[in-house]
């Protein structure tokens, strides 16, 4: 029969893709912070203002925070649906081992979260790196502050899920090459970002536009490949892959070009919005000094 999913594949197809998707997705979502999108939260390495009318909860909360949030709801969702494919048999070695990285999720996501937590005593504040503060109407001023905070535990998730993935036991020699690709390049993606943390910790920035740190480009392309890979690192694909003489090198060459591809597209998305609002603002303008004429 053609193409995959089929029968007792299909809920493992699902888990690859669906994992895949995530690491892939929150790629983008890197590359754009990157670019300078969320930089309104301060989510784009920048500072944001806050002050008496900013406390809704996305004025609050860091990216860090919700990184926690998400791998903590990662790891609940799949604590239940490890052993799902083989339902009344007997537990395996791998799948003990899924439910343990499932654990991993659910304890680090909830020791990240605490540590973003303005509520508890103990832990830390984010600082101030500017002294600046922002006048926005006749009686408030806002402070600057960073969006982010250099919280280890999100990269150090994934940096331990990648060593695992590398070194994660297969039934077939190219499925073991497809996950080591995964976990090497999951953890280049948390390594990048610590050096992320690193740069903003030598040079913190100043104000509130995006401050750019290049080591995210890297974090946005490994994370996006590493979740290419993953998808593709399915059941019935690797058997696919085995039945044509084809080898995991192969299939990580072509991920790796369509990541950079994907990744000039994006920018290039971007690039034209930009240009098109710049566009629309010079036009304003010249309407503007139009009307006063």
């Amino acid at each position: 029969m053609a193409g995959i999913f089929h029968g007792d594949n299909l809920l493992n197809g699902l888990a690859h893709f669906i994992k895949g998707g995530v690491f892939f997705f929150f790629g983008i979502i890197t590359l754009l912070r990157f670019v300078g999108s969320l930089s309104g939260l301060g989510w784009a390495w920048n500072l944001k203002a806050s002050g008496p009318s900013s406390r809704s909860w996305h004025h609050s909360v860091t990216m860090e925070g919700l990184e926690c949030l998400l791998i903590f709801i990662y790891g609940i969702s799949n604590v239940f649906l490890e052993h799902l494919s083989a339902w009344g048999e007997a537990w395996t070695a791998q799948d003990l081992e899924h439910v343990a990285i499932s654990l991993l999720f659910i304890g680090g996501g909830l020791c990240g979260m605490m540590v973003e937590s303005r509520t508890v005593s103990w832990t830390w504040s984010i600082p101030n790196t500017s002294t600046d503060r922002v006048a926005l109407g006749s009686n408030e001023r806002h402070t600057l502050t960073p969006g982010w905070s250099t919280n280890p535990i999100p990269a150090m998730i994934i940096f331990l899920l990648g060593t695992i993935l590398a070194g994660h036991h297969q039934n077939s020699t190219e499925s073991t090459m497809m996950h080591k690709w995964v976990g090497n390049f999951l953890t280049a993606a948390s390594v990048a970002r610590s050096l992320t943390y690193l740069f903003l910790h030598i040079a913190p920035a100043r104000s509130q536009s995006p401050s750019r740190p290049p080591t995210e480009l890297v974090t946005s392309f490994c994370l996006m490949c590493g979740g290419l890979m993953l998808m593709a690192s399915n059941r019935d694909t690797v058997d696919a892959m085995m039945e044509n003489e084809l080898n995991a090198m192969l299939v990580a060459s072509v991920m790796m070009g369509l990541t950079a591809v994907l990744m000039a597209w994006c920018l290039a998305v971007v690039g034209i919005k930009e240009w098109a609002q710049r566009g629309r603002e010079r036009y304003t303008e010249e309407q503007g000094e139009m009307a006063l004429e």
